[in-house]
Formats: structure tokens, C-alpha cells, sequence
């Protein structure tokens, strides 16, 4: 039983992480009249590091994490993860929103 519990955890880690993936492929797509590629590239470099301080600091808490990590994972963490990546992608679209791109 233990281990289907451990092979469960990880299919769920792959998955989120596929998805996660996913949902970051869309910050190449902001777009603003008149920038150029640098200019872009700097903007959106400063609203990824922005965006992850601020999930960070929302979600942060090293208490949920078993030693050493691995498969001993408290399954909040999980719910942990999932709200930094939302909290993540809200600050990094305001970001770019408030430097005048649109997706």
C-alpha cells in the first residue's frame, strides 16, 4: 500500500509540473506597441523575479516540507505549490499590465 501512495505523489508531482509548465508558456505573449525585443524581455524579467517574491511570500512555509524532502511531502504542501503558481501568474499578468502590455 505504501508504495502506490509514493508512486501516487510523484504522478501528481509530474503533473503539476507539466501543468505549471503550461501555464507559464503564455508569458512570451505580451505584447506592447512600439517596445523592443530587449526592452520586452527586461520588463518581463523584472515582473518574473517580482511575481516570484510575492508568491513566495504569500505561500511560504517550510514547516510543510519533510526532512530532506522526497516522498514524505505533507499533501498540503501540494495545495501550497498550486496557490504560489496562481498567486504567481496573477502578480506577473498585473506586472506586465501595469507596463502597458497586453497578452
Amino acid at each position: 500500500m505504501r508504495m502506490v501512495s509514493q508512486r501516487g505523489l510523484v504522478i501528481v508531482g509530474l503533473v503539476s509540473g507539466l501543468l505549471a509548465g503550461c501555464a507559464d508558456s503564455r508569458e512570451d505573449h505580451w505584447t506592447r506597441a512600439g517596445t523592443t525585443p530587449a526592452q520586452s524581455e527586461s520588463d518581463s524579467r523584472a515582473c518574473k523575479r517580482a511575481a516570484d517574491e510575492h508568491a513566495m511570500r504569500r505561500v511560504h512555509q517550510p514547516d510543510r516540507a519533510a526532512p530532506g524532502g522526497g516522498f514524505g511531502v505533507d499533501p498540503m504542501a501540494q495545495v501550497d505549490q498550486a496557490e504560489a503558481r496562481r498567486a504567481y501568474r496573477a502578480y506577473y499578468d498585473a506586472c506586465m499590465e501595469a507596463r502597458g502590455y497586453q497578452p
